[in-house]
C-alpha cells in the first residue's frame, strides 16, 4: 500500500490517470482528493437540478473513468445540496 502521496511526488506532471491510479493502489491522499472532487461535482449537479429540472445529467470524461472513486461522495453531495422538492426525485 502506497501512501503519503509519495507514488504521485515522484512525478513531474499529475494526470487524472496517475492519481486514479495512486487511489486504487491505496494513496490516502489521492483518495481525499478524489472524495473533495466528487462532493465538488454532487454540489454542482444539484445547483443544475435545482435550476434547471432535468429529466437526466449524463456524466461523461473522467466520471466515466473513474466514477468509482467520485461516485459515494458525488451521490452524498447531491442528496445533501438538492432542494427538498428535487429529493422526493432522487
Amino acid at each position: 500500500m502506497v501512501t503519503g502521496f509519495c507514488y504521485i511526488q515522484k512525478r513531474t506532471c499529475i494526470t487524472a490517470k496517475i492519481a486514479a491510479e495512486a487511489a486504487e493502489n491505496g494513496d490516502e491522499t489521492a483518495i481525499e482528493v478524489y472524495k473533495i472532487c466528487g462532493e465538488k461535482l454532487g454540489e454542482g449537479l444539484a445547483i443544475i437540478a435545482d435550476i434547471l429540472d432535468p429529466q437526466a445529467i449524463i456524466i461523461g470524461s473522467i466520471f466515466a473513468r473513474s466514477g468509482q472513486l467520485l461516485k459515494d461522495s458525488m451521490e452524498k453531495a447531491l442528496h445533501r445540496e438538492a432542494s427538498a422538492c428535487r429529493q422526493a426525485l432522487l
